[in-house]
């Protein structure tokens, strides 16, 4: 850290100068940090936000994709539909430590954690702003935003047109079609929503290695004004999603999810709205959210590892990887924001969550697996001097597998000069082990239907996994000399103990797989376990600005420095591998006149490994996109069609070597009317 410290001097030493060059500018609000609405120069945390016009001009297909302009974000592809998203790296192939919310909704699956991005009812045409709280944040959102929170906000009813249509055609199979309604009265408003999703996937050495996606969705979205003080806001969405079209099925020793398999998922959602007056606020929240998850049928032959009357034996034998599994979560949470007391606001809530999981080839019985939480919140926002201000904030959680947990943060800000500020934080982070993690039993079948082990969790055995805990320091400057233009530096330490890691260990005493490692062939199974802490410090920059009236540039880089704090035993996987030491992004956007522009997109990720013992060292991938579009009105009418260019300077491998993203290039075309 010490290296990155005279960096941070500079905003000091530029502080006066600057204050006569720039007057004071309001900087844009944000919720997610501490769920209270908070200026980004005022928030106990770092936070990047991406708008609606930013997505059109990055022209990404995937939402995930958009967040390799985040700093630090670390993004993969395992298959089209698993994408790992995720802070820092600190991962597997699902990026369990990253709390995902839209509209309020947590989306992780319930029972393995995955975020499965592209399974989503939801087109990028839809969104209307994200927010990345890039640091620990659970004591605002519970368990999973160990290291970062997104939040990603779709178009309110009341401010959608009244119609919208559009769809992209192109090379790889893209064949992609969105439209929307909606309408509004005196009392309330909604938006229904439909998305189609259809590409030939990722590339690799066979043809029956790319493996398809095809998604259906549909959103209903409302608001109602049910009195003068109170309003309710309501969502209902479905999906349905074939992943792994048209591939060689292969079973992944990860023995979660396959890359083939029908997911189909449901949620419910509403919200009340209740302004007694005098600045205080309550609300309540009551989310559904429902998964079935089922594998293709198919056998493969492999090497099966037996013990027969004490005697071990092995054989090629042919194995069904047909698994499924049905999984839903329940979630109820009361918000108080608080009257403002002179110089102090404040917010408190408290929040129940049920998950429930059922699948007999991913938990090793019938019988219905169940998780309930509670916890407890708040966050107060004190300030001090017109220049001073105090921010803190803790949570309380508790879990039916697991011990409670505390986790308080702090964070204090002052402003240097108009347009100059500097953040010292220091928070902690917890994420409770998940039901597959603490009790998962996956296995494939034999011809006399006997399972042959492919996971065997030893946590609930032995007591329970420990939940994970991350601590941060971190010092910010942010800088917002006039609007439209913004620098934002992060200098961080942070220390994640008692990850959960997947490993594979040694299984002699029960039917498994035989894997070669090193030479021999051993009878291994997959097991999550707490390990060693693992150690990041690193320095993030964030510029947003014009640099003429037409050409704006977007920029973020990450420098990143990993270690694992114990020595690794074998089978562990390698944490700090996972954190790549460079990561960049830039959007460089030019406005040509008479409705014309383009933009140019890149990113880079320096050589990292995700974190799976058996997972590829891979090499620095860079990712080149281009875009050139047109805007023309037709009286109350509006048409936008951009050709967009994807992977321009070839095929990019940011999960493993055998596939990855190839050239892709497509049309998109939107209509919408006010």
């Amino acid at each position: 850290m010490r290296r990155f410290l005279p960096l941070l001097t500079l905003p000091v030493l530029l502080a006066p100068a600057g204050a006569l060059l720039a007057a004071a500018v309001e900087p844009e609000l944000a919720i997610a940090p501490s769920r209270l609405p908070q200026r980004l120069d005022e928030s106990p945390s770092a936070v990047t936000v991406i708008d609606r016009e930013m997505l059109r001009e990055a022209g990404v297909r995937r939402i995930a994709d958009i967040l390799r302009l985040v700093p630090g974000m670390v993004v993969g592809s395992r298959s089209p539909a698993i994408q790992p998203a995720t802070y820092l790296g600190l991962s597997d192939d699902y990026s369990r430590r990253v709390q995902v919310l839209v509209d309020g909704i947590s989306i992780y699956a319930p029972s393995t954690g995955a975020v499965l991005w592209q399974d989503l009812p939801l087109a990028v045409e839809d969104i209307e702003r994200i927010e990345v709280v890039r640091g620990p944040n659970t004591a605002a959102y519970g368990s999973h935003a160990l290291l970062a929170t997104i939040k990603i906000t779709t178009v309110a009813p009341r401010e959608a047109s009244r119609w919208g249509a559009g769809g992209a055609i192109g090379s790889n199979g893209v064949r992609d079609a969105h439209a929307r309604l909606a309408g509004s009265g005196s009392a309330g408003a909604w938006m229904l929503s439909v998305v189609h999703q259809q590409d030939d996937g990722l590339d690799g050495r066979a043809a029956d290695d790319r493996g398809g996606r095809r998604l259906d969705g549909v959103r209903l979205k409302g608001e109602l004004d049910l009195s003068p003080a109170t309003d309710m806001q309501w969502q209902l969405g479905a999906a349905r999603a074939r992943n792994g079209i048209g591939a060689a099925l292969e079973q992944d020793v990860s023995g979660t999810i396959n890359d083939a398999f029908l997911d189909e998922n449901d949620h419910q959602f509403l919200a009340l709205h209740h302004h007694p007056g005098g600045g205080g606020e309550w609300v309540l929240r009551l989310a559904r959210n429902a998964q079935r998850y089922k594998e293709a049928d198919a056998l493969r032959y492999d090497w099966v590892y037996r013990l027969v009357d004490g005697v071990p034996s092995a054989g090629l034998e042919p194995l069904s990887l047909t698994r499924s599994y049905r999984a839903t979560r329940y979630e109820a949470e009361l918000e108080h924001h608080l009257v403002p007391l002179g110089a102090v606001r404040g917010v408190w809530g408290l929040g129940l969550r049920r998950e429930e999981a059922e699948g007999e080839r991913f938990f090793g019985t019938p019988a219905s697996q169940r998780l309930d939480s509670g916890r407890l919140f708040g966050h107060a926002e004190w300030r001090i001097a017109p220049n001073w201000l105090l921010n803190g904030g803790a949570m309380v959680e508790r879990t039916s597998i697991s011990e409670p947990v505390f986790t308080p943060r702090l964070a204090l800000i002052h402003h240097l000069a108009p347009g100059h500020t500097l953040r010292a934080g220091w928070s902690t982070g917890t994420r409770q082990p998940l039901l597959f993690e603490n009790q998962g039993r996956t296995a494939a079948w034999d011809r006399d239907g006997h399972p042959v082990w492919l996971t065997l969790a030893s946590g609930a055995a032995s007591g329970g996994l420990k939940a994970e805990r991350a601590t941060e320091w971190s010092l910010g400057y942010l800088w917002v000399p006039r609007r439209g233009m913004q620098l934002d530096l992060r200098a961080f330490h942070l220390r994640l103990k008692d990850p959960i890691r997947a490993l594979m260990r040694v299984e002699s005493g029960m039917n498994t797989l035989l894997y070669p490692i090193g030479g021999d062939w051993l009878p291994l199974v997959l097991d999550m376990r707490n390990g060693g802490a693992v150690s990041v410090r690193g320095l993030e920059a964030l510029l947003d600005t014009r640099l003429s009236r037409d050409l704006s540039l977007h920029l973020s880089y990450a420098l990143t420095e990993a270690r694992e704090d114990e020595d690794l035993e074998p089978g562990w996987p390698d944490y700090a591998a996972t954190v790549p030491r460079h990561t960049a992004g830039l959007l460089l956007t030019q406005r040509l006149g008479e409705g014309w522009d383009a933009s140019l997109r890149l990113h880079y990720t320096s050589p990292m490994q995700w974190g799976f013992l058996t997972r590829d060292a891979l090499d620095a991938s860079t990712g080149l996109a281009a875009r050139i579009g047109y805007v023309r009105r037709f009286g109350a009418q509006r048409m936008r069609i951009d050709l967009i260019g994807e992977n321009l300077n070839g095929r990019v491998h940011d999960f493993d070597r055998e596939r990855g993203w190839d050239r892709a290039v497509w049309l998109r075309l939107a209509l919408d009317a006010s």
